[in-house]
């Protein structure tokens, strides 16, 4: 039992990441999903731009305008084909990562408490403790979640909107 608590990291990051490393596969898709999502949406509103100028520049050569509009809207379909699959995936693997992530740390601190002192349950309440790793559990979820939903994804969004910013052109 020593050894576990040697293990149990006490500083935020090494904790969360303590707990991610259990689950590499089920975090990976569900940030891989996260940055995929947010690329789509960022590079949306460009290639409806690209058609537009596709359009508008089909005024001076008619014959390119059937190819570029073709491909500008087979892009976008399978752009919002890939956002409804990205959607769907990402919720199979909230609901099957995200309980097993909180299930662990409440199991791995309860082992890692019970390896206490006896004196330190006669001067804490054992609900107290408890509601302390049920809170533990469900900020860490939460950390995790809008790091991966929020953070990752506006940092995403930005970085392709500069991008993106580069190779605009007014019309």
């Amino acid at each position: 039992m020593k050894e576990q608590s040697e293990k149990m990291p006490n500083n935020l990051i090494f904790f969360l990441f303590y707990f991610i490393k259990k689950f590499k596969f089920g975090i990976l898709v569900l940030v891989a999903t996260a940055v995929l999502y947010s690329s789509c949406q960022t590079l949306f509103p460009y290639f409806v731009k690209l058609i537009i100028n596709a359009i508008y520049h089909s005024r001076i050569q008619k014959s390119l305008l059937d190819h570029q509009i073709e491909l500008m809207l087979l892009i976008l379909s399978a752009s919002w084909v890939l956002m409804q699959f990205i959607i769907n995936l990402q919720g199979i693997f909230i609901y099957k990562v995200i309980p097993k992530f909180k299930v662990t740390i409440k199991k791995e601190l309860f082992h890692f408490i019970a390896s206490y002192h006896a004196s330190y349950f006669l001067n804490h309440s054992s609900g107290i403790i408890e509601g302390k790793i049920k809170e533990l559990a469900n900020s860490s979820e939460r950390i995790l979640q809008l790091s991966i939903f929020y953070f990752i994804s506006l940092l995403t969004a930005f970085s392709m909107s500069l991008v993106i910013m580069l190779f605009v052109s007014p019309i």
